[in-house]
């Protein structure tokens, strides 16, 4: 590709090598950095749906073995990595702009929002086993709440992030 040209002038004057773009170095780590962001929201996007398909699965398979008992828990458990899950990254990867670095969310950000949306599917499946056995506990509460918080302060580091970038955007 054009980007991986090796400009022999800078090598030359600097004895490093370094990527080029019409000796224009910020197009070509624009271009990587945009496909690596496109990489990371297409591999979360995937995974997301194969979480969804695997979450639809196991509710229909514990189910079908339950003799007649249902829980809307358990039959709704697949919409948490499908719709919290499946459907911001299939915005961030579709949208030109949310591929550049300023615009990706931060690692921490997602570490979060994966680990709220883990929660929230994990407490629907729980609470669908709780109701096809025919009890309850005190802790299928504890996945709602938890889940909730881990995806609120998720948002909260994402515009923490943003404000910060407007912030240091006006004072350059």
């Amino acid at each position: 590709m054009i980007c991986n040209v090796i400009d022999r002038k800078n090598e030359i004057d600097k004895g490093e090598y370094t990527l080029s773009y019409n000796s224009e170095p910020t197009q070509c780590g624009n271009a990587s950095v945009k496909l690596k962001n496109r990489r990371v929201a297409m591999s979360n996007l995937w995974g997301y749906v194969t979480a969804a398909i695997c979450a639809a699965a196991f509710g229909a398979i514990y189910e079908y073995f339950s003799f007649g008992v249902y829980s809307y828990y358990m039959i709704y458990a697949f919409l948490c990595p499908l719709v919290l899950g499946g459907l911001p990254w299939m915005i961030i990867a579709t949208s030109s702009k949310a591929m550049e670095k300023q615009d990706f969310p931060p690692h921490v950000t997602i570490n979060l929002w994966n680990t709220g949306v883990a929660t929230l599917t994990v407490g629907s499946i729980f609470r669908g086993v709780l109701d096809i056995y025919g009890t309850t506990s005190v802790y299928s509460k504890c996945y709602l709440i938890v889940g909730a918080v881990l995806l609120i302060i998720a948002m909260m580091t994402l515009v923490g992030y943003k404000e910060k970038q407007t912030t240091s955007e006006r004072i350059v």
